[in-house]
């Protein structure tokens, strides 16, 4: 797989060979990126392509000096499990985007067997 730039739509595109395999659009503002939207084609979901997709684009941001406000919930979330990107998104908008607060234990499948057992810590 492959991800890359395409500034002309404004979106990080994932290629498995010469097919679109998914898509992450942006705006571009002078210091900030504001991520809006990933997209997974299905025949592609569950092969961890909006994950890689989401690595690439923060890893871009970071390398070009760039703030990210990440009002895509999925790139919000990769954040949230991801802390070593939180210090990307300005410190006084992490709120904004659920990352100024941070549980160690939040996993679907803990709400769903009612194991879930909340451990805060500040993320900075």
């Amino acid at each position: 797989m492959r991800v890359a730039d395409n500034p002309g739509e404004s979106r990080y595109e994932a290629y498995e060979g010469a097919e679109l395999a998914g898509f992450v659009t942006y705006t571009l503002e002078t210091d900030v990126i504001s991520f809006l939207h990933t997209e997974v084609e299905r025949s592609h979901r569950g092969e961890g392509i909006a994950g890689e997709m989401a690595r690439v684009a923060l890893d871009d941001a970071r390398a070009r000096g760039l703030s990210v406000y990440p009002f895509c919930p999925y790139v919000s979330g990769w954040i949230q499990q991801h802390p070593d990107y939180v210090d990307l998104v300005p410190a006084d908008r992490r709120a904004q985007f659920g990352l100024g607060l941070r549980s160690s234990r939040t996993r679907m499948g803990d709400l769903a067997r009612g194991t879930y057992h909340v451990h805060m810590r500040w993320v900075i």
